[in-house]
C-alpha cells in the first residue's frame, strides 16, 4: 500500500515538473514576466516541495496523487461529469465559470492553450485538492470531509476571484460558482481516490471557456 501510494505520489510529482517546463517556456517566449507564468512556476515548485516532506510534519495524512488508472478516471470521471455541468450551464447561465488565467499577453495560441489547458488545472487541483485539503481533512486540524472541502473550495474560488475576477465575472460566474466547481472537483477526487479525475473536469471546463465562452485561446 506504501509503495502504491508512493507511485500515485511520483505521477503527481512528473506532472508538476512538466508544469513548470512549460510555464518556462511560456515565459522565455513571451519576453516578459507574466502573472499567469510566474504563479504557474511557483505553485509547483511549492506543491513538490510539500509532497517530498509530508510526512516529516504532523500526522500521517493521505495524499491521492495520481493512480495507475488516470485515463479512465481522466476521461469517465472527469470529462463527462465537466461536460454535464457545461450543458447544465446553458440552463443555469454561469454555474460552470471557474475564471481563466489572464493570457492575453501571451504571444501565441500555444503558449496560451499551454497554460489555461495544461498547466493550471495541473498545477491548481493538485494543490488545492490534494495537498490544501489533506491539510484540513487528516494532516492537521482532522476536519470531516465535507468541511475539508468547503474550506478548500472558498480558498480556491477566493484564489481564482482575486487572480482571475475579470475572466470570472466576462463568463457570468462569481465567486459561489467557483466555490461550487471546487466542491464538486473534491468529491470527484474522493470517490476515485485520485487526482486524475478533478483534472479532466477542470481541464474540460478551462477548454470550453477558454475556446468557446471568452474565445481567449484563439486570438
Amino acid at each position: 500500500m506504501v509503495k502504491k501510494n508512493k507511485k500515485n505520489i511520483n505521477r503527481a510529482i512528473i506532472l508538476l515538473v512538466g508544469v513548470i517546463f512549460i510555464s518556462m517556456w511560456v515565459l522565455i517566449n513571451a519576453g516578459q514576466l507574466l502573472f499567469a507564468g510566474i504563479i504557474y512556476i511557483a505553485m509547483p515548485i511549492v506543491s513538490i516541495f510539500l509532497y517530498q516532506q509530508w510526512k516529516l510534519f504532523g500526522k500521517k495524512g493521505k495524499l491521492e496523487g495520481i493512480d495507475a488508472n488516470w485515463i479512465t478516471d481522466f476521461f469517465l470521471w472527469g470529462v463527462l461529469p465537466a461536460i454535464g455541468f457545461i450543458i447544465l450551464g446553458q440552463f443555469i447561465p454561469g454555474i460552470a465559470a471557474i475564471g481563466l488565467p489572464n493570457v492575453q499577453s501571451i504571444a501565441g495560441t500555444i503558449g496560451r492553450f499551454l497554460i489555461i489547458v495544461i498547466a493550471a488545472p495541473v498545477a491548481e487541483e493538485l494543490f488545492f485538492r490534494d495537498l490544501i485539503h489533506d491539510f484540513f481533512d487528516e494532516k492537521f486540524i482532522n476536519l470531516s470531509f465535507f468541511f475539508s472541502a468547503v474550506i478548500t473550495s472558498i480558498l480556491f474560488a477566493l484564489y481564482h476571484f482575486l487572480a482571475y475576477s475579470e475572466s470570472l465575472k466576462a463568463a457570468g460566474g462569481s465567486f459561489f460558482t467557483a466555490a461550487l466547481a471546487g466542491l464538486g472537483f473534491s468529491y470527484l477526487n474522493k470517490f476515485t481516490n485520485s487526482n486524475a479525475g478533478n483534472i479532466g473536469a477542470h481541464l474540460t471546463l478551462n477548454i470550453w471557456l477558454g475556446f468557446l465562452k471568452l474565445a481567449v485561446i484563439i486570438a
